[in-house]
């Protein structure tokens, strides 16, 4: 497990991204795995500072796509209305199936224009991270 949360790795854009949202929005991140893992990788990529909360599957009980990770998050955060909240990722069978699970808007991250060819339909498709900023 120590060799897992060793490496932090960003996407071009990332951190310019979650700049320009923290002024604007609440930030979250839900992610399947080990909580010590996940936090590591967090830390070394000097991301955790961005978001209010980091959702770790471990500490909820569910992993993504299931509805209670996304309960849970609300919950954190004190959603009251799901039409607000919006989900970026790049699995559709993770991060778009669960957003549409939870009655929330999806945005696949889809940058190699791979094609979905599952009945997993995300609102919205990015092929850069710079476009999430074009559906706010």
């Amino acid at each position: 497990m120590g060799y897992l949360g060793s490496g932090g790795y960003l996407l071009d854009g990332a951190v310019e991204l979650v700049e320009e949202l923290k002024e604007k929005l609440r930030l979250a991140i839900i992610t399947n795995g080990i909580r010590e893992v996940q936090l590591s990788r967090f830390a070394k990529a000097d991301m955790a500072k961005y978001f209010e909360h980091i959702i770790v599957s471990e500490d909820t009980g569910f992993q993504k796509p299931h509805l209670g990770i996304f309960e849970y998050t609300f919950n954190k955060l004190g959603v009251t209305d799901p039409s607000r909240v919006l989900i970026v990722g790049d699995s559709l069978t993770s991060d778009i199936q669960g957003g549409l699970n939870s009655g929330i808007d999806t945005c696949w991250y889809n940058p190699n224009n791979k094609p979905n060819h599952t009945l997993i339909k995300p609102k919205f498709e990015i092929k850069t991270l710079s476009e999430v900023l074009t559906l706010l």
